[in-house]
């Protein structure tokens, strides 16, 4: 094989290398005494996988390309925000509960009689809308059968306020020893925000609170 017919080899080995976007290749081309080897390698596309990410190492008698990895920056948790035992990030929207029976009772039968002063006036304006309240466990909000009803039902061996409507499904509550508030034990939203919400999509009127 003449030194014209290796060169014309390679011209056409590269030219396929430029039109393929990734291809694996393992040649050799003897040249006189002396051989080149092309170590089976991943060469990919330039648009895809810029020069800066490859590297060589060469080695004789043959060169090789690796592919270097990149490293993933881990999350130093004791730098970013508060932590808990064990490392753990403490959620900061998560209210510390009250947990006094007696309490909790008491902040129950304000909120019973808050919500039926703020949506008696509702009763006036939609054709089914019943309340009842029971302190200091239960208060309902009953609807059109094709609406549903709205239950409010207070767990104190539990500390928590159960919250069930026909928009939101159930959803807990605690009494914030913070803010003196019901919030939301997943993400510390105020109940009566949620409460609103509902009613103005399925009834008429504004409760209010």
């Amino acid at each position: 094989m003449n030194i014209i017919t290796v060169a014309s080899t390679i011209a056409r080995r590269r030219l396929v290398l430029r039109q393929l976007p990734s291809i694996a290749f393992s040649r050799c081309v003897a040249v006189g005494g002396n051989s080149i080897t092309f170590a089976d390698a991943t060469i990919a596309a330039w648009k895809h996988e810029p020069q800066t990410h490859m590297q060589y190492h060469t080695t004789a008698p043959h060169c090789q390309a690796i592919r270097r990895r990149r490293r993933r920056v881990k999350e130093d948790l004791s730098s970013a925000g508060s932590s808990g035992e064990g490392g753990v990030r403490e959620n900061p929207l998560k209210h510390e509960p009250i947990t006094d029976p007696s309490q909790f009772r008491q902040s129950a039968g304000q909120l019973m009689q808050k919500l039926e002063t703020a949506l008696r006036p509702m009763q006036a304006v939609n054709d089914v809308f019943e309340i009842t309240s029971t302190p200091p466990s239960l208060f309902r909000i009953d609807l059109a059968p094709v609406h549903g009803s709205y239950m409010l039902e207070f767990h104190v061996d539990e500390s928590t306020m159960e919250y069930t409507s026909p928009i939101s499904g159930k959803v807990l509550y605690v009494l914030s020893a913070k803010t003196g508030e019901w919030v939301g034990i997943e993400d510390g939203h105020v109940f009566e925000g949620i409460l609103v919400g509902d009613l103005i999509r399925q009834c008429k009127g504004l409760p209010n609170l």
